[in-house]
């Protein structure tokens, strides 16, 4: 869905905000995204906002699991970590399909961090044997 498929082309999509439809007394304008199942498309039906809003919720509860790491068994903490964002990239990961290798890896970073956390490994290790120790394939 990420490369090439619209609702539009580019070139028409900066005249979206100007379309509108009558149905009956009520006018519908069009809008620029859209949440469906808990998933957003933009107007090119993109999923780059979805992408930052999976990044962006993932990494603020990545930080919480790290600021209470300490006080948690590993156990728990990959609990925490597969209820609060593993769950969150695996949900659409359907979508995924065809997404640029950049979408790609902005979303492999945060299960990168999380599989940091989750066994705390250092930045500057290699994090391949982690995540396969671990059982977590590479998106």
């Amino acid at each position: 869905m990420g490369n090439g498929h619209a609702f539009t082309s580019k070139h028409n999509s900066q005249f979206m905000d100007k379309v509108s439809v009558q149905v009956g007394n009520t006018r519908i304008k069009s809008i620029i995204c859209v949440l469906n199942l808990v998933v957003i498309f933009d107007s090119n039906m993109t999923i780059i906002q979805q992408v930052a809003s999976i990044r962006r919720s993932g990494y603020a509860q990545l930080r919480s699991i790290g600021r209470i790491r300490r006080y948690l068994s590993k156990y728990a903490t990959k609990s925490l970590v597969h209820g609060l964002v593993m769950s969150r990239l695996d949900y659409s990961n359907a979508l995924i399909h065809g997404l640029s290798d950049t979408m790609i890896s902005k979303l492999q970073r945060v299960q990168n961090t999380a599989a940091r956390i989750v066994t705390r490994t250092a930045r500057h290790n290699h994090i391949t044997p982690v995540l396969k120790k671990l059982y977590w394939l590479t998106l």
